[in-house]
């Protein structure tokens, strides 16, 4: 249980990394196993904003590979610009 707590911690935190709420969609719909072409008919977004949106997800996600998650009580992360 205190494992699903922190990866649902972690999760959250990521998730708030992201600029905006399409970004959000688009991150949870792709891991949820949709392809380009679902993501596209189901949040009608151009094929071209998911890959940019994709593109940019794994930016913001690949500059927090090297470092901690905040813990509960830090300051949360600013979204790179």
């Amino acid at each position: 249980p205190d494992d699903r707590v922190a990866l649902n911690h972690d999760f959250g935190i990521l998730l708030d990394l992201l600029p905006d709420d399409e970004h959000r969609q688009t991150a949870l719909m792709r891991l949820a196993g949709h392809t380009i072409e679902e993501i596209t008919a189901e949040a009608d977004f151009s094929a071209r904003t998911v890959s940019r949106h994709i593109g940019q997800i794994r930016k913001t996600w690949s500059e927090l590979r090297d470092g901690p998650l905040p813990r509960p009580g830090d300051n949360p992360p600013t979204p790179p610009a």
